[in-house]
């Protein structure tokens, strides 16, 4: 008699963890690739392109190894007994931030950071960020406070080593397929 087999969340998490380093280390080396055969005679539009190419496969990295890219997996996720970068928001802020956030088949396209900006610091920021895979974003948050030097190198990275700051649109959230509508303290993501 066969004996049922049952994936644990955390079984689960690691087979995804494993196949999303596996797509990682392919997107990272077509990047090295990329990098090792540009041609130091290359005109500047062309090195534009290939870091457009770089920020996006970076994004695409950021994306595959979030846990949370939908609103069934956000309630796995908080389902969690395991502490979160979310707990680090009082109760009622947590909960306007979750009831701010905004999914399609992208991953995450919009959110209100104003109780982001009012209880964090930008390295904390940054890391429930991460928790979508929108971490790029958070040096961009204006008003975010900076403690430490982690904080301090947090807001000087380039967030050039992103996609332009175009495609996320500050003051925005997202209203539908492609539409963002003025929103104060929302960001509007490029997923939209």
């Amino acid at each position: 008699m066969a004996v049922p087999t049952f994936i644990t969340v955390e079984m689960a998490m690691k087979m995804r963890a494993h196949f999303v380093f596996v797509v990682l280390s392919v997107l990272l080396s077509a990047i090295g690739n990329v990098a090792a055969q540009e041609d130091k005679s290359e005109t500047k539009v062309e090195t534009s392109d290939a870091r457009l190419a770089e920020a996006q496969a970076r994004r695409t990295g950021d994306l595959l190894l979030a846990p949370v890219k939908s609103q069934l997996e956000l309630g796995v996720y908080l389902q969690s007994a395991k502490p979160t970068p979310l707990d680090w928001l009082s109760p009622s802020a947590k909960r306007r931030f979750l009831a701010s956030l905004t999914f399609n088949e992208s991953g995450l396209t919009g959110f209100d950071y104003s109780d982001l900006r009012a209880e964090l610091t930008v390295t904390q920021v940054y890391r429930v960020l991460a928790v979508f895979g929108a971490q790029r974003v958070a040096p961009s948050i204006k008003g975010v406070r900076a403690e430490t030097d982690a904080d301090c190198i947090l807001m000087e990275a380039p967030v050039r080593s992103y996609a332009p700051p175009e495609d996320d649109h500050e003051g925005y959230r997202c209203e539908g397929s492609h539409t963002c509508g003025s929103a104060p303290s929302h960001i509007c993501m490029s997923g939209c």
